[in-house]
């Protein structure tokens, strides 16, 4: 596989959503896979580069391609960690060890890494899919959360969602009018299941490397599995003779099984935000924050860009950080990463 490319301009028609946690990137109206569009191997740029921080949320290199409408990143390290949901995108053959430096990427000044007004979590009553409001066991209004403000929810094995704050008060927060969205877990049926049955047991990924731990299930998930979208009623570890087994577990259904499920077929379980899963809300990004992007850049870009702050010593795919120091100075630092002559360009450079 090539380190990069010449071309910043692979078709990129349609919007897409990552699921922080599980690196699965869902596109509406995507052509993944096709020819001319995404492949294993380029980087999927989220976000529209040189629209500012909040706007612009990095890098990643794509390993897998499900569907026309879904694909794989590696990491979400470089990413900015905010609300990456129905954004335009753009695919490209840039250096892949761009994605992983810091230097080059949105991680810096990330949501992610910013201090936590308030750490909590979920109180008594689940968050649905697209609902609207977060009651938690901590004080939001007390602890100066406002408008504009980030939420990450979850953690560790569970995916990382991410929602913007529209309100607070004394016991929850308020945000985005398109609500929380669906957060997947996957898994593997162990065995077949025929219609009308209503228990499945599940593989979690000590057998499957992309799946998530068992122990993630939670009473009130929905089973997903072919035309099946089931509530989980009850959940029961699953006992071979003798033993107990970690990595499987049992899930009794609220309704019976309306199609079959086959031996290891897969399957997801979904949800919005589970009772008790840990909440951060993170202090709003100021307009000082860094914006880090690789972009494919001619000759005609070179020279547009001549005499700016901008200006360029060699055409090619080129690092462009733009920042406010310390006394309000707009700053452009830019590092020529690969020289290179035939790039095939889609961002407009220099910038507006």
């Amino acid at each position: 596989m090539a380190l990069w490319g010449n071309n910043d301009n692979v078709f990129s028609g349609g919007t897409v959503t990552l699921q922080y946690g599980t690196n699965r990137v869902v596109g509406t109206a995507t052509s993944f896979g096709n020819s001319g569009s995404a492949s294993v191997g380029d980087v999927i740029s989220f976000g529209t580069p040189f629209d500012g921080p909040k706007n612009y949320h990095g890098d990643a290199v794509i390993v897998a391609i499900g569907s026309t409408l879904e694909l794989t990143i590696d990491s979400t390290a470089g990413l900015s960690h905010g609300m990456i949901e129905n954004v335009n995108y753009r695919v490209t053959q840039s250096p892949k060890s761009a994605t992983h430096d810091p230097n080059h990427n949105q991680m810096t000044n990330s949501a992610k890494f910013r201090t936590a007004k308030l750490v909590t979590t979920t109180n008594h009553a689940r968050v649905g899919i697209g609902s609207t409001v977060i009651f938690v066991s901590g004080n939001p209004s007390g602890e100066n959360v406002t408008a504009g403000d980030t939420v990450l929810f979850g953690g560790g094995d569970l995916p990382v969602g991410v929602a913007s704050v529209v309100s607070v008060g004394a016991t929850f927060a308020r945000v985005q009018a398109s609500g929380i969205a669906t957060q997947s877990l996957h898994y593997h049926a162990h065995g077949l299941r025929a219609i009308g049955q209503s228990e499945v047991t599940l593989f979690d990924r000590y057998l499957f490397g992309r799946d998530n731990h068992v122990t993630s299930i939670r009473v009130g998930d929905t089973f997903a599995a072919g035309t099946n979208s089931i509530g989980i009623g009850t959940i029961r570890p699953f006992i071979s003779p003798g033993t107990s087994e970690p990595n499987r577990i049992t899930v009794v259904l609220d309704t019976p099984l309306t199609q079959a499920v086959g031996f290891r077929q897969a399957v997801e379980i979904k949800r919005g935000i589970a009772v008790g899963t840990n909440i951060e809300f993170i202090g709003s990004e100021t307009e000082s924050g860094k914006e880090a992007t690789v972009i494919g850049i001619a000759q005609t870009g070179a020279s547009n860009a001549s005499g700016t702050s901008y200006q360029l010593t060699s055409t090619g795919w080129v690092g462009i950080t733009t920042y406010t120091d310390m006394h309000g100075n707009a700053r452009v630092k830019k590092e020529t990463l690969v020289a290179m002559s035939g790039i095939t360009t889609s961002v407009a450079y220099p910038p507006a």
